[in-house]
């Protein structure tokens, strides 16, 4: 961490920007939310998969890492919008 922010702050190293969305699958739609992943990275966006066991969890820490939206899978997509 420490050699990477030297760098960053040399202009060495370009910052990773943050993903578009955050993918998080309720209870039994682990599958579906992979699926949705792979659709929205086809569609040009960078995306991550949620790793966390709630929904609050989830918000929390796209808001830390200034991830402006989180789809949440379960029988249908629910999309926030942060």
């Amino acid at each position: 961490d420490a050699i990477s922010r030297i760098l960053l702050e040399q202009g060495k190293v370009l910052p990773v920007p943050p993903a578009d969305v955050l993918v998080h699958s309720g209870d039994g739609f682990e599958m579906e939310a992979l699926a949705r992943v792979s659709e929205l990275t086809e569609s040009g966006m960078r995306c991550e998969n949620s790793v966390f066991e709630n929904r609050d969890r989830a918000l929390e820490y796209a808001r830390l890492q200034g991830i402006r939206r989180v789809d949440f899978v379960g029988s249908q997509v629910e999309t926030v919008n942060l």
